[in-house]
């Protein structure tokens, strides 16, 4: 981790590992747009890592479940797990009460 340029920036993480566990603190905290930011700048530096490409969709199927989306937020967490099979949070995140269909949804399906 650096400092940026000028004084009472926010400091520059620059390691994948620092990155990696800024992203866990920021889901742990359940702070989905920050965790967003951060697991694009992961999947972005390391293209070929699936799992953060997962990580990405995982934060983005919960940024889209808090804004009251729900069928966005269920393919988001379906292309987590496409990405990675293994990744539990995903399976969690897809069978909560937020991912399910409400009765009225499942009545106007087309």
């Amino acid at each position: 981790m650096r400092m940026p340029d000028g004084s009472g920036e926010r400091p520059v993480v620059d390691s994948e590992q620092a990155l990696v566990a800024h992203l866990r603190t920021l889901m742990q905290l359940q702070k989905w747009p920050e965790a967003k930011t951060v697991a694009r700048e992961l999947a972005q530096r390391y293209p070929q890592n699936a799992h953060y490409r997962a990580l990405l969709a995982l934060a983005r199927g919960h940024e889209a479940s808090l804004a009251n989306e729900p069928k966005r937020a269920r393919e988001e967490w379906r292309r987590a797990i496409t990405l990675d099979p293994k990744l539990e949070a995903a399976r969690a995140a897809l069978s909560s009460r937020a991912a399910r269909q409400s009765w009225v949804e499942r009545l106007f399906k087309r």
